[in-house]
């Protein structure tokens, strides 16, 4: 059986979506089924689903019937409950009734596609989002500011690689000299090959003293994991907490991208860890749903997240850098610089990020830091400050 075929199946919708199942609950199987087979493009009877077919705008219709059927199973619900709400007569309402169910499809169609959009889902995963959040509307305002955000800060992000020496490179920088024979230039290939300067050319060669290209390349290689520490103190509300989560979602993208391990840790004066691995959807949106409240204690976020680089290590996943994200209302300066001292100890590179208060010159979280990013007020609806942070999900170096 294809997957179109799946999508148009109306029992298995039934089975696999509770919003099926709701739809049977409210109208009835046949009725439901009848306004699946519109939906999907199957032959249909009765006057809801003429309505339904009448009505639906055609830009509709690649999503309706998509194989994963959470579009459409979403669709005849919302069709359900307005059928059920205002119990039309007559062809005229039974359209307006429907029009009324297509205005609420396209507010969770927006959602989908700009959670799409800026967490990198496929369709699949964004509607699965979008119908456990239906019904909230408060997550659902959250999760659509932070998704558009995060949308930019990964464009503004992207492309930055770990590079090495490539070991075969291909680009020809300059003239050099040394003993590839390889890299000789034609010069050199003919010398090695006339009578009288072979001897010559090969003692040059056999000294690393040839003309040769000097050649240029590099690959990009893998990362190791990324552990993101980011402050749910009271002082990180709204617009803060919204801008945060947006870094820590185009982080977590970021290093998904290279199938690398993510752990985010939580904190205020209380600290709780939320592991991401590629693919977890469920665990990223715990991680962006999260908020502890309370005060903040930046030390001890940091030295949570040194203890997950060494959790980390234990299962096989080395060289993490750590990224700390926080408003620095924190004044216990003694504990944050034994935390950083910790961390360079250990070799773990610190990325710091400062939302609206600044870290003074001297504070280790900006002092030792890989980079320190300072976001002022007016930042708080830009993407464009986080580019110095793709280098945490994906360091360049280039090799030679």
């Amino acid at each position: 059986m294809t997957e179109e075929t799946r999508a148009q199946n109306w029992q298995e919708a039934v089975d696999a979506h509770s919003m099926a199942e709701d739809a049977v609950t409210m109208i009835g199987d046949e009725p439901a089924t009848e306004v699946w087979n519109a939906l999907t493009g199957r032959p249909y009877k009765g006057d809801l689903a003429d309505a339904v077919a009448l009505t639906m705008p055609q830009e509709y219709v690649p999503l309706l019937r998509r194989a994963s059927g959470i579009p459409a199973a979403f669709a005849v619900r919302e069709i359900a409950k307005w059928y059920l709400k205002l119990s039309p007569t007559g062809d005229l309402l039974m359209r307006d009734t429907v029009n009324a169910a297509w205005v609420e499809f396209e507010n969770r169609r927006t959602l989908g596609a700009n959670i799409q959009y800026g967490l990198g889902w496929d369709l699949s995963s964004a509607w699965e989002t979008v119908v456990e959040i239906a019904d909230d509307p408060i997550k659902s305002r959250q999760i659509e500011a932070i998704a558009m955000l995060a949308g930019r800060m990964y464009t503004a992000m992207r492309g930055v690689k770990q590079l090495e020496e490539d070991a075969s490179p291909q680009e020809v920088k300059d003239i050099t000299t040394g003993g590839d024979i390889e890299r000789l230039v034609a010069s050199e290939h003919a010398q090695l090959g006339h009578k009288l300067l072979s001897n010559i050319a090969a003692m040059r060669l056999l000294k690393k003293q040839s003309t040769q290209f000097r050649m240029a390349g590099v690959v990009e290689v893998g990362c190791g994991p990324l552990v993101i520490v980011v402050d749910e103190s009271g002082s990180m509300h709204d617009a803060r907490n919204v801008w945060a989560k947006a870094c820590v979602s185009a982080l977590i993208r970021i290093a998904h991208e290279t199938k690398r391990m993510v752990r985010v840790v939580h904190f205020s004066t209380a600290t709780k860890v939320t592991p991401c691995k590629p693919g977890d959807r469920v665990r990223v949106l715990d991680a962006l749903f999260s908020f502890i409240g309370g005060g903040t204690d930046i030390g001890k976020g940091i030295f949570n997240g040194i203890r997950q680089v060494g959790d980390l290590e234990k299962e096989g996943w080395t060289g993490a850098d750590i990224v700390l994200v926080t408003d620095g209302g924190d004044g216990d300066i003694d504990r944050m610089q034994r935390a950083v001292d910790n961390m360079t100890n250990a070799g773990i590179r610190l990325w710091s990020v400062a939302i609206e208060s600044a870290f003074g010159g001297e504070s280790p979280l900006r002092k030792q830091a890989e980079k320190y990013v300072h976001v002022d007020g007016a930042d708080l609806d830009s993407a464009d400050v986080v580019k110095d942070l793709g280098g945490a999900a994906a360091p360049m170096h280039e090799g030679r």
